[in-house]
């Protein structure tokens, strides 16, 4: 289960930061001669959607591998090691995804009001309006679903903190509620792992004194 874990989150990341990759690259090479290249632009777009698919059905592989690891993560201590790392590091990772595509959408909602204000280019700029009405609900979602991808795993990970007695019910809610919500997320959880490593090596001291 650890393995799968580990193996979800470093997928995920990397097909993201592909999309993110595809999505930077016409801006970064707007005055070199491959963006007049249709093959390579083709390409681009190409890996980039392709990336983005494969990251939402892995997105909720990671969700559902995140709370079923939960039993075996509670029985078996060797597999708890790593865990706030890996999902830490990787919630650093998403937010260049983050940043560009918040980018895109203000930069399309942008264009679409200069358009509209425009008299000769107004049917344009309610197209692009029309677009965005669409576009932005299922992009908030799939980002959401982004989210949820890392912040399942936290969420777990708090979950059986709890279990194991280190944190209050209330504590776990709040920690809980933290991880729903995108750059609150990324900001708390630095926190919420050195809590809970704290209060885990605490406990283990309690429990080696308690045996001399």
């Amino acid at each position: 289960m650890k393995a799968a874990r580990r193996i979800l989150l470093i997928v995920f990341v990397v097909l993201v930061n592909v999309s993110t990759a595809s999505m930077l690259l016409p801006f970064l090479l707007m005055d070199s001669d491959l963006l007049n290249d249709t093959g390579f632009f083709s390409f681009l777009m190409t890996a980039g959607v392709g990336a983005l698919v494969l990251a939402f059905f892995v997105s909720i592989a990671c969700v559902v591998v995140a709370f079923a690891s939960l039993g075996p993560l509670a029985s078996r201590p060797d597999q708890q090691r790593g865990l706030g790392l890996q999902v830490f590091v990787c919630k650093l990772l998403m937010i260049p995804y983050f940043v560009v595509t918040f980018a895109y959408a203000f930069l399309f909602a942008f264009a679409s009001s200069l358009l509209t204000l425009s008299i000769h280019l107004a049917s344009l700029g309610i197209m692009f309006g029309a677009m965005m009405a669409v576009l932005i609900p299922i992009m908030s979602l799939v980002n959401y679903l982004f989210l949820m991808a890392t912040s399942s795993f936290a969420v777990s990970n708090i979950v059986l903190a709890y279990r194991k007695g280190l944190i209050a019910f209330s504590t776990t809610v709040v920690f809980v509620i933290l991880q729903l919500f995108p750059i609150v997320d990324v900001a708390s959880y630095g926190f919420i792992v050195k809590h809970l490593r704290t209060l885990e090596s605490r406990a283990q001291l309690r429990a080696g004194g308690g045996t001399l």
